[in-house]
């Protein structure tokens, strides 16, 4: 992490000691900028972007130094159907 960036990173449960994603699927992140300390079930999640990588660099604003970024994922087929979504990660912005 350095200032300005964050880099969130996926991993398949079934292989924890591989970068590889499950076949034919992306990861679906969604995200939130705003104040810490905020409840897991209280953060109005909006959806970022898709990914097929088990890496996902995201880049801020200087406005948003010091805000929280929660972040949460779900596997997401490539026929549209979804799993789960990931517990809440969230992380100071630097």
């Amino acid at each position: 992490m350095s200032n300005g960036i964050q880099v969130v990173r996926f991993q398949n449960p079934e292989t924890p000691d591989s970068n590889a994603m499950p076949p034919n699927q992306d990861v679906e992140v969604q995200q939130f900028i705003g104040n810490s300390g905020l409840a897991d079930k209280d953060v109005p999640f909006v959806p970022m972007e898709d990914t097929g990588k088990h890496l996902l660099q995201v880049n801020f604003t200087p406005e948003q130094k010091e805000k929280t970024a929660y972040y949460r994922a779900r596997y997401k087929t490539d026929t549209g159907k979804t799993g789960p979504w990931s517990d809440v990660a969230s992380e100071i912005i630097l």
